[in-house]
């Protein structure tokens, strides 16, 4: 009996850490969480707290109400646009890009049907509204 309330007692801190881990990494989120690099093809890379938040064993649904909790604050909304496509939407997770002919010579990224130019961290309010309804919609459809 003893072992029993032993293992349930680990269970319990075990989850309690996880999500305290899960937690520190959302809001340790920034703009620069994720970057485009491009050598043959563009590629997107990581930084360690959104790779904690895609490898983490949490329950998908409370993973996702954190981060749709998070989503209206522009340092965030890009990144975590990107990680709910890889968790909710993989069969979306298509980067495309162009060049921008102009002065400047920038890139034109776009994902999920989300576009920005070079490093634009923040989105416009507008935009990001639009965001936060789509994953609200999408999510109640399942």
């Amino acid at each position: 009996m003893i072992f029993i309330r032993f293992v349930v007692l680990g269970i319990f801190l075990s989850s309690c850490a996880i999500n305290k881990k899960i937690d520190m990494s959302i809001n340790n989120l920034e703009c620069d969480s994720f970057q485009v690099r491009v050598t043959y093809f563009p590629r997107l890379y990581f930084d360690e707290h959104a790779n904690d938040i895609l490898n983490s064993r949490i329950n998908k649904e409370l993973l996702t109400k954190k981060l749709l909790n998070e989503i209206h604050e522009k340092r965030k909304t890009k990144v975590i646009n990107v990680l709910l496509t890889k968790l909710l939407e993989p069969e979306n997770d298509k980067l495309n890009y162009s060049l921008l002919y102009n002065e400047d010579g920038k890139v034109n990224y776009s994902y999920n049907n989300i576009e920005w130019v070079d490093d634009d961290c923040y989105f416009s309010e507008e935009d990001i509204i639009k965001i936060k309804e789509y994953w609200l919609i999408k999510i109640n459809s399942y």
